[in-house]
C-alpha cells in the first residue's frame, strides 16, 4: 500500500495573497490593447480604424477555404432546420 505525504497547509492572509498577486502582475505592456484601454476608459480608435488590409495571398487563401466549407454547409444544413426537426420529438 502506497502512502502519500502532503505538505502542511499554510494559512495565507488576504493581504499576503494580494501582495503576491500584485508582484506577479505585468508591469509594462509591450503591445497596445484596444480592449484593455477601453476597460480603463480610453477609446483608442487608431487601434481599430481603419481596419488593416490583409495581404493578397491571405485573402485568396481565405476565399478558397470559405468556398470549400460553404458547399459542405449548404448540403448538410438548411435554414429551415429540417434536419433538426427530423431528430426532435413531435408535440
Amino acid at each position: 500500500m502506497a502512502t502519500t505525504v502532503t505538505a502542511p497547509e499554510r494559512k495565507v492572509s488576504a493581504a499576503e495573497a494580494r501582495e503576491v498577486a500584485e508582484a506577479a502582475r505585468e508591469q509594462e505592456w509591450a503591445a497596445p490593447s484596444f480592449v484593455r484601454d477601453l476597460f480603463l476608459g480610453k477609446l483608442r480608435m487608431e487601434l481599430i480604424h481603419p481596419y488593416p488590409e490583409s495581404a493578397p495571398d491571405d485573402a485568396e487563401r481565405a476565399r478558397r477555404s470559405s468556398n470549400s466549407w460553404s458547399g459542405s454547409c449548404a448540403t448538410r444544413w438548411t435554414p429551415t432546420g429540417s434536419t433538426a426537426k427530423a431528430r426532435s420529438p413531435t408535440r
